[in-house]
C-alpha cells in the first residue's frame, strides 16, 4: 500500500501546486486509505476531463485499491490521461525526429483507439523512424487507424495490398481501401481508384468509373 500511496499521491502532489478542492479531498482519501471516498470524487472529476485524477483513477485499477483490479480499466484512464498530457508532446517528438520519444508517448494512445496515433506508429514501423522497419507490424497499426476512419490511413493500406507490403499482395483488399479513402475525400485515393478502374486491376475495366475518380 505505502509503494501505491507514494506512486499517486507523488504524482497528485508534484505536478502541479495548486489543486482544485475535490483533487485535495481526494488526494486526502487515498492518504487515509478512505477508497471509496476518492473513487467517487476521482471519477467525477477524471469523467470531467481532469488528467491528474483520470491518472490516479487508472492507478486504482492497477492496483486494486477500492477497486477490483482491472487493467483495461486502467489503460482506459492512464490513456484518456494520456491524450490530454501527452499528444502535444508525442506529436512534437515525433516533428522533432526525437522518435524515441514519441513511440512511448504514442504507443498507450494508440493502443487506446487514438485513430492518428495509430497512423503514426504505422509510419514508423514503416520507415523505421525509432523501431526496426516492420512492414507487417506497420500493416497492424495502419488497419487499425483505417478501421477507426482515419483516411490517409485507409489510402495507404491500400498501397500496401496493392504492393503486397507486409500483407500478401491482393487487388481487391487495396481497391476497398482506396474506395473507403476516397468516400472520405482522400484525393490521392480517388486518383488510385480511377487508374485501378482505368486498368481494370482489382475491378472490372471501366472507363466511366474511371473518369469519375479521376474528376
Amino acid at each position: 500500500m505505502r509503494i501505491f500511496l507514494t506512486a499517486m499521491t507523488a504524482f497528485i502532489l508534484f505536478v502541479t501546486p495548486v489543486m482544485a478542492g475535490d483533487l485535495e479531498e481526494a488526494k486526502a482519501a487515498l492518504q487515509e486509505g478512505d477508497y471509496e471516498k476518492a473513487l467517487q470524487l476521482l471519477q467525477l472529476l477524471a469523467e470531467q476531463g481532469d488528467e491528474l485524477a483520470q491518472w490516479s483513477l487508472g492507478l486504482m485499477y492497477d492496483e486494486g485499491k477500492g477497486v477490483p483490479k482491472n487493467s483495461h480499466k486502467a489503460l482506459y484512464w492512464y490513456s484518456k490521461a494520456a491524450e490530454n498530457m501527452d499528444w502535444q508532446d508525442a506529436f512534437g517528438a515525433y516533428k522533432s525526429g526525437d522518435y524515441e520519444k514519441a513511440i512511448k508517448l504514442l504507443k498507450p494512445l494508440a493502443e487506446s483507439g487514438d485513430p492518428e496515433a495509430q497512423y503514426r506508429l504505422g509510419m514508423m514501423y514503416d520507415n523505421g523512424k525509432g523501431v526496426a522497419e516492420d512492414d507487417a507490424r506497420a500493416v497492424q497499426w495502419y488497419r487499425k487507424a483505417a478501421q477507426n476512419g482515419h483516411s490517409n490511413a485507409q489510402y495507404v493500406l491500400g498501397l500496401m495490398y496493392s504492393e503486397g507490403s507486409g500483407v500478401p499482395e491482393d487487388d481487391a483488399n487495396a481497391v476497398y481501401w482506396f474506395r473507403k479513402a476516397a468516400q472520405n475525400e482522400h484525393i490521392d485515393a480517388q486518383y488510385r481508384l480511377g487508374i485501378v478502374y482505368d486498368k481494370g486491376k482489382g475491378v472490372p475495366e471501366e472507363d466511366a468509373k474511371a473518369d469519375h475518380w479521376y474528376r
